[in-house]
């Protein structure tokens, strides 16, 4: 026998017996309510215990030991067969793990400023917000909003492909000097189109800024291909 189908004996036996393992256990929870109901003990208590025991046994720990104990989830890859790019002790990744986080805590901070100047201004696209934070009625063109809306939406724009073609470039196994001129060429292009659309206001800077990115993003999706297909 093939280790593919001893591989599929295994799990075509385990699904029926853990869903069987955890039918019986939500089956032994509601009889047990029911017959505490029975015996008139106090619906309170009944709701407190309850919840208590929710959380305890919610616990991912717990319920993976309880259900998949047999069955650990750490990937034969780790056993030395294949190298793991993904950890902090590789430098690339750590570069691209920091970008990434700079670039994400941007977005958080653009949601904040656009929220922030909404409610400075009483500019708001829905009424429910009229009524909480007060306004003379639904506005969709204030310059000053629609401008820090417009800016939120080309970052995010950039930042998609970038997060997600860096991550992948990683597992080329690039230099770490390649690795932090894309990083460091990226947040420079992206933090100065923001000070030339939001502060500056000035042309053809921004305009230059935002080709920059767009170069990183094709270069990275430039070298994946190539890398791919020239396996």
């Amino acid at each position: 026998m093939s280790a593919s189908t001893g591989s599929e004996d295994s799990l075509t036996s385990f699904v029926p017996e853990k869903a069987t393992q955890l039918a019986n256990s939500v089956q032994e929870g509601v009889f047990s309510f029911y017959d505490r109901i029975a015996s008139g003990e106090p619906l309170s208590d009944i709701v407190k215990n309850g919840l208590n025991t929710t959380v305890e046994n919610l616990n991912p720990r717990s319920l993976y030991g309880r259900y998949f104990g047999d069955y650990p989830l750490t990937s034969h890859f780790r056993d030395g067969m294949a190298p793991s790019f993904f950890n902090l002790e590789n430098d690339v990744f750590k570069t691209v793990a920091l970008t990434t986080g700079l670039l994400g805590a941007k977005l958080i901070l653009n949601s904040e400023i656009t929220v922030l100047n909404r409610i400075q201004r009483k500019v708001f696209s829905t009424p429910e917000d009229i009524d909480a934070f007060g306004g003379t009625g639904v506005i969709t063109n204030d310059p000053v909003v629609e401008r820090i809306r417009r800016m939120h939406l080309n970052d995010i724009e950039a930042f998609v492909p970038f997060c997600m073609l860096s991550n992948m470039y990683v597992t080329t196994d690039p230099s770490l000097r390649e690795i932090r001129w894309i990083c460091g060429l990226f947040l420079a292009a992206r933090f100065g189109h923001t000070l030339s659309y939001i502060a500056l206001k000035n042309q053809p800077w921004r305009f230059y800024f935002f080709l920059s990115g767009c170069a990183v993003n094709g270069y990275l999706a430039t070298r994946l291909l190539f890398s791919l297909f020239a396996r």
